[in-house]
């Protein structure tokens, strides 16, 4: 498969393209038990909770919308992509955050899983999705497919 990956199994369009590099990419899925546990590992669930508060901050202070005044109230995670690369795997998820929203209730978190020469694994916090205010920013709705971001 070239670099660009070509659709998830919504039949979507990924949001960019994949670094050059050898990928194994495993379509979007209902969460697995490997992302559920990359997912809830707290550092990683601590971070985008962090990155959520540093955007909702800066809207206030410049008066922009990224955050869409999204509420965090739960922490689901529902689907879930893998990349699987030489050096680990990048895990991309759709986290619900809000329990009483139909629309813009979840966000779209990437971390890394990376393989140790002690065959232990550390993960990590990545990015969160975020596009501009008019947009939706972090905000996406439960039906907006998955795909490849850098921030």
């Amino acid at each position: 498969m070239s670099n660009l990956a070509k659709e998830n199994h919504d039949g979507a369009l990924p949001m960019g393209q994949l670094p050059p590099g050898h990928y194994e990419i495993e379509p979007v899925q209902d969460v697995s038990a490997k992302a559920l546990e990359v997912f809830n590992e707290p550092e990683v669930k601590r971070d985008a909770l962090k990155e959520i508060r540093r955007i909702k901050k800066d809207d206030h202070k410049h008066g922009t919308d990224k955050s869409q005044d999204i509420e965090i109230e739960i922490w689901r995670p529902l689907k879930s992509w893998v990349i699987q690369s030489p050096t680990g795997s990048v895990y991309i998820g759709k986290i619900q955050v809000d329990e009483d929203s139909v629309k813009d209730s979840c966000v779209h978190v990437r971390a890394f899983k990376k393989h140790r020469e002690d065959d232990s694994w550390d993960v990590k916090f990545h990015s969160l999705h975020s596009r501009p205010g008019e947009q939706g920013g972090v905000a996406f709705d439960t039906n907006e497919p998955l795909g490849w971001f850098e921030s």
